[in-house]
């Protein structure tokens, strides 16, 4: 956990980077992504990324070439297990090795996928916060888990917050429509 003074630890679960895009460019939500990560450690905070192994080159080149990310990233490389879940099931295993503890999840989309693991977390309390950036509406697969952890919820467009009007949140506070780096507290 946060010691006084120091910038908030995150674990950052984006599920387009944890499927297996062997030959795919880099686009759309991932963009998002990668763009959201280098803010968030340009602001300071420690962000550990899993992601599935074929995107290693891909990611390592992009982030190396952003600046002011330092060593606040870290990656987690997952076997090419194919899919969302599974890959972060991998991932959460090398977590557990490690005894990790973050101060607030972010989840990089909806993805029923990343339901399991996001269960997981909040057993095994790896974060006690988390927050969706909601690129589409809620997900039916996916609703459960992040209802049970009381995620918040940043919605990119007044459309998608709608669909979160009466999301139990951890703050009382309805999903917002914004775009940019959400605020981790």
């Amino acid at each position: 956990m946060t010691a006084a003074g120091t910038r908030p630890s995150i674990l950052y679960l984006a599920p387009a980077l944890l499927e297996r895009r062997l030959y795919d460019p880099i686009r759309g939500v991932q963009i998002f992504d990668l763009h959201n990560i280098a803010g968030l450690c340009r602001l300071g905070h420690r962000i550990t990324l899993p992601a599935e192994s074929t995107w290693r080159d891909r990611l390592t080149k992009w982030f190396h070439a952003q600046s002011g990310i330092d060593d606040r990233l870290e990656f987690i490389w997952t076997p090419s297990l194919r899919k969302p879940m599974q890959n972060s099931i991998a991932a959460l295993v090398s977590l557990c090795l490690k005894r990790a503890r973050f101060d607030s999840l972010v989840i990089g989309n909806v993805s029923k996928g990343l339901a399991p693991a996001i269960d997981l977390i909040r057993t095994l309390k790896f974060a006690p916060h988390a927050v969706v950036i909601a690129h589409k509406g809620l997900n039916a697969g996916a609703a459960p888990a992040l209802r049970r952890f009381k995620a918040d919820i940043v919605a990119v467009n007044q459309r998608i917050a709608d669909e979160f009007a009466d999301w139990p949140t951890s703050t009382g506070v309805p999903s917002t429509p914004r775009y940019g780096v959400p605020h981790t507290k």
